[in-house]
């Protein structure tokens, strides 16, 4: 019983012991360095990264607040970033200044009874030494615009040698530096470029490139290259297809020129006009016929009716043209049903799409002597090549068939499947 009792006199004498302990406190010190400083350097660069070190043993939490909008440390909402359980952080200043850096270090002690921080600032001198592109588009006098290829010392641009091509351009062009200069040839106001502006003759900047210089706010320089290499005009004309588009831009009727006709069968166009998609080879342009005899260049947002259009014309990139007659008719098969002795005659569903015809029939049917029967456009039909006689030729459905459907002399294959439930 003694032993109980001295046990449990030792053990609330500890406990009293410890909670009279006060828990050691570090003394924060929110001391950094910059990377930029160690390196020996005063200024940080734009665009350049750099880093903040900070030591854990100084303190236990540190935040950073870099001193651009919205993190200015003691404005109101101002926001910073902790550094958790790292000893450094990266800040990147995109624009040059002057940056308030500003380091807080805290720490806690008697268990969190007690709270102490430390603050430093440093004033941080950005400077913008970026002398490179960040776009530059080759742009016609007539609107012509051309995307160059751009690394730190060169851009390299691709034009199409169209016979009697401008090469005098107004290109367009950034820098990384908001606020560098451009020049030409050579440092003077006289050769300094305004985007968009500045006309330039590329004619010969596929074999002699321009020299471009940018110059940094701060003063730094650097010589690009500009190229402009020509390739050879393509003297592709091909029409790949034509489309009528929906409200929502949705594809109605599409159809693909035979040799140089375009049979477009509008199976679901049936309004008055469309918008139009119209494909054609690379680097060419397209007009369209009209009945009045004129041609007019095609527009993608204009709305056409299409019985008003009698021509297609595509002109290559070397200027060569090629016209493919536009023949546009209602539904070469809009119904399709088994006549004879049937009553009623069965009608079959129709996919223009996939281009099949189906019936799906049941009760007692011999599909071996059935005779097809047809509403629509087509001028003649024909099946393995033998001319349909429309209500009166008998075929064998036991198989699917195929009927091409003529018009104009262009075919259109259509599977008819007849499938019989007994």
């Amino acid at each position: 019983m003694k032993v109980i009792r001295l046990i449990t006199l030792f053990f609330f004498t500890a406990l009293l012991v410890s909670s009279c302990t006060k828990e050691n406190m570090i003394e924060p010190n929110a001391s950094f360095q910059t990377s930029f400083g160690k390196e020996g350097k005063e200024e940080a660069s734009a665009g350049v990264p750099f880093y903040v070190y900070v030591n854990h043993k100084d303190a236990e939490f540190f935040t950073l607040y870099n001193g651009t909008a919205g993190h200015v440390y003691g404005e109101a909402g101002a926001t910073g970033e902790n550094f958790g359980n790292s000893d450094s952080l990266s800040v990147t200043y995109s624009e040059p200044g002057v940056y308030n850096l500003t380091v807080v270090a805290s720490s806690t002690g008697n268990w969190a009874e007690d709270f102490k921080r430390d603050v430093r600032t440093v004033e941080v001198t950005v400077i913008d030494q970026r002398t490179t592109f960040t776009s530059f588009y080759f742009s016609g006098v007539k609107g012509d615009e051309i995307q160059g290829v751009v690394s730190d010392d060169e851009v390299i641009g691709e034009v199409v040698a169209i016979p009697g091509r401008s090469y005098n351009l107004k290109p367009v062009f950034s820098t990384t530096a908001a606020g560098a200069k451009v020049y030409l040839g050579s440092v003077s106001d006289a050769n300094l470029q305004v985007s968009g502006q500045s006309v330039v003759d590329f004619s010969t900047a596929d074999v002699t490139p321009k020299q471009y210089i940018i110059v940094s706010p701060n003063g730094e320089s650097r010589t690009v290259s500009v190229k402009l290499e020509k390739v050879t005009a393509s003297s592709d004309a091909t029409l790949n297809y034509v489309q009528t588009l929906n409200a929502k831009n949705a594809v109605l009727d599409v159809a693909v020129p035979v040799g140089d006709k375009v049979l477009f069968v509008r199976n679901n166009s049936t309004s008055a006009s469309y918008k139009l998609a119209i494909s054609s080879a690379y680097g060419s342009t397209i007009k369209l016929g009209m009945k009045n005899g004129s041609w007019s260049d095609f527009k993608s947002t204009s709305r056409y009716n299409l019985a008003d259009i009698t021509g297609i014309k595509v002109i290559a990139q070397n200027k060569t043209e090629k016209v493919y007659e536009f023949i546009p008719v209602g539904a070469l098969v809009s119904k399709f049903v088994l006549a004879g002795d049937l009553n009623p005659a069965p009608e079959a569903t129709i996919d223009h799409s996939a281009k099949t015809i189906t019936f799906n029939l049941t009760g007692d049917y011999n599909a071996n002597a059935m005779i097809a029967k047809w509403e629509g456009a087509a001028t003649e039909v024909k099946v393995a090549g033998t001319v349909q006689d429309n209500g009166v030729t008998v075929n064998n459905f036991s198989a699917p068939v195929t009927y091409s459907f003529v018009y104009d002399g262009i075919s259109t294959d259509y599977v008819v499947t007849v499938n019989i439930t007994k």
